[in-house]
């Protein structure tokens, strides 16, 4: 801090040195790191105690006190030859309310057709259900690498396959047409064929208040944050994470033209209001939703047991 960042690899070969450095995720300054990866102290509350930098300390200490909701992730690819029976499902995007998200530990499905006749399926967890199995992070997750756990006959495989049993109960409850979900349950082994990994999003929807966006950019160490933690609109969805990128990449801009050594300082203290967005964005983005292009009340469900397709 004070003279820009140095990045180096596992072998401690320096691959950049940089003037800022800019976190999207909050792990670096979440005690969940320590769990996670077994260090011994979270990383940016080092660097403020030997930095003396209070605003820093201050935005560490507002994250470290977040919490946050988890999801597993189950994430199928489907192939080619068992593509067109979720192709023909009545909708793309399933969200199920908390009756559902009971009975099938599923909160949200969406089904997404690919141009060579194969379908991206991900299916969402219920916060629940990520409770129950929050030591299975995937076997492709850099987690579970740095920890060096091995799929074949861990908790990973029971996971991923009680979750097929229950999403192939969620849809076979969200389809109307009884000729249809016959033509389903005929099948099921087939629409579950494909490739299939389990993602553990342990920090997947923060919970009120967030990050004071104030403490978004700490000059002193030269540190900036943005996400979907920070507080104000769009907190926990897509829209916030996009507001707070734009936001601090705004800031960084100013700081860069200025002359004057003081610039840095006071660009820092500099709160983001009055700040506008070129762009109205959906109040009711949520994670998962704006990272598939197509949605449209025309393909969206809610499970339940009062089921409805738009």
């Amino acid at each position: 801090p004070g003279g820009g960042w140095r990045l180096f690899d596992a072998d401690a070969e320096e691959l950049a040195e940089v003037d800022w450095l800019v976190l999207a995720s909050s792990l670096m300054a979440h005690p969940r790191v320590t769990t996670l990866l077994g260090w011994p102290e979270v990383p940016l509350r080092q660097v403020a105690a030997e930095a003396g930098d209070e605003q820093l300390k201050e935005a560490v200490t507002s994250l470290a006190a977040t919490r946050w909701q988890a999801r597993s992730n189950l994430l199928l690819v489907i192939p080619p030859e068992h593509g067109p029976a979720w192709q023909k499902l009545p909708f793309q995007l399933v969200v199920c309310d908390q009756e559902a998200q009971a009975l099938w530990g599923l909160s949200r499905v969406v089904v997404l057709p690919l141009m060579d006749g194969r379908c991206a399926v991900v299916a969402h967890s219920s916060a629940e259900f990520a409770s129950e199995c929050k030591n299975a992070f995937g076997a492709e997750s850099a987690i579970a690498q740095e920890k060096g756990i091995k799929r074949a006959g861990s908790e990973e495989t029971q996971v991923i396959e009680r979750m097929k049993s229950n999403l192939q109960g969620l849809l076979a409850r969200s389809i109307r047409s009884a000729s249809l979900a016959e033509t389903m349950v005929a099948g099921a082994e087939g629409m579950m064929a494909g490739s299939a990994q389990l993602m553990r999003w342990g920090a997947a929807f923060p919970e009120p208040p967030g990050l004071d966006p104030a403490l978004a950019l700490c000059p002193n160490s030269q540190i900036g944050f943005c996400g979907d933690y920070l507080a104000g609109e769009g907190l926990g969805r897509v829209e916030g994470a996009l507001r707070s990128a734009e936001s601090l990449a705004k800031r960084l801009l100013a700081i860069q033209t200025q002359v004057g050594g003081s610039a840095e300082t006071d660009l820092g203290q500099d709160a983001l209001a009055g700040e506008q967005f070129g762009g109205e964005a959906d109040d009711e983005t949520e994670h998962g939703q704006t990272a598939v292009p197509g949605f449209s009340e025309g393909n969206e469900t809610e499970a339940g047991f009062g089921s409805s397709h738009g």
